[in-house]
């Protein structure tokens, strides 16, 4: 990155906030119910609370159990990713790679007997922790996009905001569909940030599909869903459109699958005060909902702000206080980048 190189446009705060904040608090309120591929399993879980299936207790994920009010495995590689850009005020290669070691090479990773462990390495984060830091190149998954909310808001405008997205990406990917999804999402977030408040994200989407044919190709994708299944009867807090597109578009952790269904609940969002209910039915649309969901709080959370996010709900997140001072550094970063001359 140049010294000479700026952030060329001013974000609000409370866009900035949204965008972390509402990535975070979100994959928290999803993660419960993290790969809960069956409906009518997850159907049982949120029996009782269906219209409020965030933060479902106890944690149903067959794969880990983590703390009610904690991230998701996805989750935690952003909080990582996070903590390095406000550490250093910049991308840092080798002090994001450390951080990542450190973090899970902990021992609540460690299956001990029969019991799930704490916590959950998925391909990627496994590959790089017995590589001893090396990325994988045929991994098409959901890591390359599920946590650029805090790249994005440090450097969306900046000139160089692609490269560097690409470098941390390579971190721990290298497989080709997971480099051009990851590009592509980090375009869409960019200019979600970027958008005057007047813009709706019908018309960000459409613009960016003039320049990028993967997004393009998309929202093809997302037209072409039909409503024609009956899961949202089941789970009452997904619309009879949600179902179909949890069907048609996959909701698995694979590529295009998880950035397809993460851009049609995206897309669903058409106005300034969407935030929750969106997330909810985000929550419940089976699968790998945690990394989808942390894409979709960025770019919900860029769209309405922080204030949208309810109080209710961070007072469920259990490192809530400390993200709000990882996101003022992030802030304060920012604003050193945009003073350079």
């Amino acid at each position: 990155m140049s010294s000479s190189a700026t952030v060329n446009k001013n974000i609000k705060e409370d866009r900035l906030r949204g965008c972390i904040l509402g990535s975070l608090v979100a994959d928290c309120a999803a993660a419960p119910l993290h790969w809960v591929y069956d409906a009518p399993e997850l159907n049982k879980h949120i029996a009782k609370h269906s219209n409020e299936p965030e933060f479902h207790e106890p944690f149903a994920s067959k794969y880990y159990n983590g703390v009610v009010g904690g991230n998701s495995t996805y989750g935690e590689e952003a909080y990582v990713l996070l903590t390095s850009l406000a550490d250093k005020k910049k991308y840092d290669e080798q002090d994001y790679k450390q951080k990542l070691k450190e973090f899970f090479s902990k021992a609540k990773y460690d299956k001990v007997g029969n019991n799930r462990p704490v916590g959950y390495r998925n391909k990627s984060i496994r590959h790089f922790i017995e590589s001893n830091g090396q990325s994988t190149s045929d991994d098409d998954q959901a890591n390359c996009f599920c946590k650029l909310a805090a790249l994005a808001c440090l450097y969306a405008g900046h000139p160089d905001y692609l490269k560097i997205t690409e470098q941390c990406i390579r971190v721990q990917q290298t497989d080709k569909i997971a480099l051009d999804y990851g590009l592509t999402a980090a375009r869409l977030l960019e200019r979600i940030l970027l958008a005057d408040e007047n813009q709706t994200v019908e018309q960000i989407m459409q613009d960016l599909a003039k320049d990028d044919t993967l997004f393009a190709k998309a929202l093809k994708s997302i037209d072409d869903v039909n409503e024609d299944n009956l899961l949202h009867e089941l789970i009452k807090v997904l619309t009879i459109e949600d179902s179909s597109a949890v069907l048609s578009l996959g909701n698995s952790c694979h590529l295009p699958d998880s950035f397809n269904l993460a851009a049609y609940f995206i897309r669903a969002c058409q106005q300034n005060t969407d935030y929750t209910s969106l997330i909810r039915r985000a929550v419940v649309a089976t699968g790998d909902n945690c990394s989808r969901i942390l894409f979709v709080g960025a770019c919900v959370g860029a769209l309405t702000g922080a204030k949208q996010i309810p109080e209710e709900w961070k007072k469920k997140v259990v490192s809530y206080g400390e993200y709000e001072q990882l996101v003022q550094q992030i802030i304060d970063a920012r604003a050193q980048l945009q003073q350079q001359k």
